[in-house]
Parts: C-alpha cells; sequence; structure tokens
C-alpha cells in the first residue's frame, strides 16, 4: 500500500465507497480500477477502424485505472486533466475557436479546484463542456444514430454516478464501475458521430 489513504497529503479529491484493497492488496479500488479496461477496449477498436481518438481514449483509460488502482491524487489529477483535454479537443473537432476561448478558464477553474481541493469544481466544469459539445453538435452537425446512442448512454452512466454519490453502502458502492463502462461506451459513440461528421 504505497499510496495508502491513511497519507492526508496524497488523499484524493473525491472518495467512492468502494471498499479499499478489498480484493487485491495492490489494488486501492478493484472494481473500479477493472471497469476501466473498458475505455481501453473502445479506444483500441476506435484507433483500429482509423479514428483519431481512438488513442487518446485508451490513454484515458490507463490513466483512471491508475487513479483507482493507487488512490493517488497525483493520479487523479492526471485522470482528470486527460479527460479535460479530451472534451476540449471534441470540442476543437466542431468548433476551433470555441475550443480555444474555452482553453484559459477551464486551465484556471481546474486549478482553482486541485488547489481548494474541490471535485465539485472539476464536475462543474465536465458537465459545462459537455454541455458545449452537445449544443455544438445540434448547432454545426448532422445528428445521427451514434450521437443518440451516446447521449443515451451518457444519461445511463451519469445516473449510476449519480446513485453512487448518494447511497455510499451496500451494493451501490460498486455503481461507480457501471459509469466507467455506459460511459466509455458513449465516448465511442459520439467520437464515431463527431469525427464522420466533417
Amino acid at each position: 500500500m504505497l499510496f495508502s489513504e491513511r497519507n492526508i497529503h496524497l488523499s484524493p479529491l473525491i472518495h467512492f465507497c468502494e471498499p479499499k484493497y478489498d480484493v487485491s492488496l495492490y489494488i486501492h479500488e478493484f472494481y473500479n480500477s477493472l471497469s476501466n479496461l473498458m475505455y481501453i477496449y473502445i479506444g483500441f477498436l476506435l484507433h483500429h477502424h482509423g479514428y483519431r481518438t481512438g488513442l487518446r481514449v485508451m490513454i484515458l483509460g490507463v490513466c483512471s485505472f491508475t487513479f483507482h488502482s493507487t488512490g493517488h491524487i497525483v493520479c487523479e489529477i492526471f485522470d482528470e486533466i486527460y479527460i479535460l483535454g479530451l472534451l476540449l479537443d471534441l470540442i476543437g473537432e466542431i468548433r476551433p475557436l470555441a475550443k480555444e476561448m474555452s482553453l484559459y478558464p477551464v486551465v484556471f477553474l481546474y486549478s482553482q479546484a486541485v488547489l481548494l481541493k474541490s471535485f465539485l469544481i472539476f464536475e462543474i466544469l465536465c458537465i459545462y463542456l459537455t454541455s458545449m459539445l452537445i449544443s455544438l453538435m445540434f448547432r454545426y452537425r448532422k445528428i445521427d444514430i451514434n450521437f443518440v446512442n451516446s447521449i443515451v448512454l451518457m444519461f445511463v452512466a451519469k445516473s449510476f454516478w449519480i446513485l453512487e454519490r448518494i447511497e455510499q453502502n451496500g451494493i451501490y458502492c460498486y455503481l461507480h464501475s457501471y459509469w466507467h463502462i455506459f460511459s466509455a461506451m458513449s465516448l465511442g459513440f459520439g467520437i464515431i458521430s463527431i469525427e464522420n461528421g466533417h
């Protein structure tokens, strides 16, 4: 347990209720770590079929796996920076100017989230960037079945996220794993829709 939660300075911004080091003495949150393989799988499929963002999705899976397997704040920061960067890049695929205008406020606000140890700021940034991405899709791209699948899967994923955050005990402790699975599928469909929409 190199990165133990007992070391308060290494403690992450957010805590998930999955029991720590329960399945393995070497993995902080076993099921949350394992479920990140879905990002790697989806990223591999995208990359294999020629989508530019596929490799980035695989790296996102590795970053998130590293965070959940260690529980270390530095790994969490890499995971969250990568999520924000990927959302900004997808926005830039549709409207490069929107990405440029959002970059500095996102960097500033995320730095405040880290300084204040506030996961809420990060979550608000993700909701803002996802909303911007959806509105740009409606405004500048033809809506296809992949985009619809992406939206539906994101609502399912967010439902698991909310349930896990509200009910932090019993079987609900493992719902964050389902967030990973469904959000990875949502991301995959969204990337297909965005990159095919040129």
